[in-house]
């Protein structure tokens, strides 16, 4: 199961059909009783706008094993403009958001790793 942070934003018909599937399941018991979780969550290029912040944390932390680490590895040019508010929303969530540092030579890449607060 793959879920892609813009489709949790998105109106159906631009979402390649896979609509608001985070949120339209999320609240059904019997998709949260299917749906696994995993100690490790990946993504890459995910940060677009303030808007995508709050869905894409959203799924990691509920897609994220207790104890688990999401790694997500954003260009910058897309992500600095967020961090600060990236960082406020995972606070609310009850996230520890932290930045590694960068993941190629010309410091375009940034690593931020999510943890679950318990």
């Amino acid at each position: 199961f793959f879920f892609q942070a813009e489709d949790g934003i998105r109106d159906f018909c631009l979402s390649r059909g896979l609509g608001d599937v985070y949120k339209r399941q999320s609240n059904d018991e019997t998709f949260k009783d299917q749906v696994q979780q995993f100690d490790l969550v990946f993504g890459s290029d995910v940060v677009y706008s303030r808007e995508a912040v709050q869905p894409l944390l959203e799924a990691i932390k509920f897609f994220l094993k207790p104890g688990g680490t999401a790694l997500l590895v954003n260009h910058i040019l897309r992500c600095n403009n967020l961090e600060d508010h990236m960082k406020i929303t995972a606070e609310r969530l009850n996230l520890n958001i932290q930045c590694l540092g960068f993941a190629d030579e010309e410091n375009l890449l940034k690593i931020h790793t999510i943890k679950v607060i318990e």
